[in-house]
């Protein structure tokens, strides 16, 4: 099956997808770091920061961590090149930065709550 022919589901499009990438040797490009789009070295450095600081349960130095990664490869990761060459996905490396900044974001601690009247207003106390 082409990938641009009209798969009945997400899997039967998956295995064209696959079967595609292989023959144009999108997994060699996927899976090579390298790119003029982006630094690959710093990517990476980011992505084990962001992930050490992480594991270490360090919110408050993985909240600013995690804001300056973004905003460095904002820019370089939204380049469409990165996203052109395969219906599969993009480079590897890419993908492990989004994925270690979205586990990031998941971990980090969002405190319960509540809300207690205080005079006339309210205020938004821990609970």
């Amino acid at each position: 099956m082409s990938t641009r022919q009209r798969a009945d589901d997400y899997h039967e499009w998956r295995r064209g997808a696959e079967a595609a990438a292989d023959r144009s040797r999108a997994e060699a490009w996927r899976s090579d770091p390298s790119s003029p789009v982006y630094d690959a070295a710093l990517l990476n450095q980011h992505t084990e920061e962001l992930k050490r600081l992480r594991e270490q349960g360090t919110a408050p130095a993985l909240v600013p961590a995690l804001q300056e990664a973004l905003y460095r490869h904002l820019g370089d990761l939204a380049d469409p090149r990165l996203y052109a060459v395969t219906p599969l996905g993009t480079k590897h490396v890419v993908e492990a930065f989004y994925a270690e900044a979205l586990a990031c974001i998941e971990s980090h601690p969002r405190p319960n709550m509540r809300v207690a009247s205080v005079g006339r207003g309210h205020a938004a106390v821990r609970g």
